[in-house]
C-alpha cells in the first residue's frame, strides 16, 4: 500500500503546485489540470480496489473502516473540485483545486498510517 500512496502523492503534489501557481497568477483551472485530476482519480480507484482485495484476503484489522472512509471521501473530492472548476471560472477554482490537492495528500498520509497499524 505504501507504493500506491507514493504513486498517488506524486501527481497530487504536481496538481497542487500547478493549482497554486495558477491561483497566484489569477488564472482559472484549465482542462489539462482536470485531466491530471482524472488520472489521480484512477489511481485512487486502484488503491481502493487493492485495499478491498487485501481486506478480503484477511490482511486487515477492524480499523479498516477508517481507511475505507478516507478512500471513499478521497474519491468524492476530485469530482467535486472539477464541478467547482466549471461553475466558478475565476482564480478561486484554482484555490479550490489547491486545497483539495493538499487535503488529498494529507488523507493519503493518514491512510498509509492506518494501513501500517494493521500490518
Amino acid at each position: 500500500m505504501t507504493t500506491l500512496m507514493w504513486l498517488c502523492l506524486a501527481p497530487l503534489a504536481a496538481l497542487t503546485g500547478w493549482a497554486v501557481y495558477f491561483a497566484v497568477k489569477h488564472r482559472a483551472v484549465i482542462l489539462r489540470q482536470l485531466w491530471l485530476g482524472a488520472a489521480i482519480e484512477g489511481l485512487l480507484i486502484v488503491q481502493l480496489v487493492t485495499g478491498l482485495v487485501l481486506y478480503a484476503q484477511g490482511s486487515a484489522s477492524e480499523d479498516v473502516a477508517v481507511w475505507l472512509s478516507y478512500a471513499i471521501v478521497g474519491l468524492l473530492l476530485l469530482p467535486g473540485g472539477a464541478v467547482m472548476a466549471f461553475v466558478e471560472r475565476t482564480r478561486f477554482s484554482s484555490i479550490v483545486m489547491a486545497i483539495l490537492g493538499a487535503s488529498l495528500m494529507v488523507m493519503q498520509w493518514r491512510m498509509t498510517q492506518e494501513w501500517q497499524v494493521i500490518w
